[in-house]
């Protein structure tokens, strides 16, 4: 499994987005429900909770200035993980990563290896 700028929890983050979005907290709720509504655990979903009990070989990819989600739910992630790499860069921010050959690159060689 390769995770690139994952949240460590899910509802941190989507409470974050609707801040980022305007949501009050009222909205907020009712986004959480909607999502709830359409079975995505976001309350639950936790991946330093969840990674001890999974055997999966992982890859944890991050950049050092991610503004959206902070290096620390990787490095949070990747240390619950039995086994799990971290794999860190810099300046390529949350949504850059996606677009660099060297995080191709990488993704190729767990892959294959």
């Amino acid at each position: 499994m390769v995770l690139i700028s994952s949240t460590a929890r899910y509802e941190v983050y989507a409470r974050s987005y609707a801040s980022y979005a305007g949501l009050n907290a009222t909205e907020t709720e009712e986004m959480i429900q909607v999502l709830e509504s359409m079975d995505v655990n976001v309350r639950g979903t936790s991946i330093p909770e969840i990674a001890p009990r999974l055997s999966q070989k992982a890859l944890f990819i991050h950049s050092k200035d991610d503004h959206i989600v902070p290096i620390g739910d990787a490095v949070e992630s990747a240390m619950a993980w039995p086994g799990a790499s971290l794999l860190l860069f810099e300046s390529l921010g949350h949504r850059r990563i996606l677009r660099a050959s060297l995080v191709h690159q990488a993704i190729l060689k767990f892959i294959s290896d």
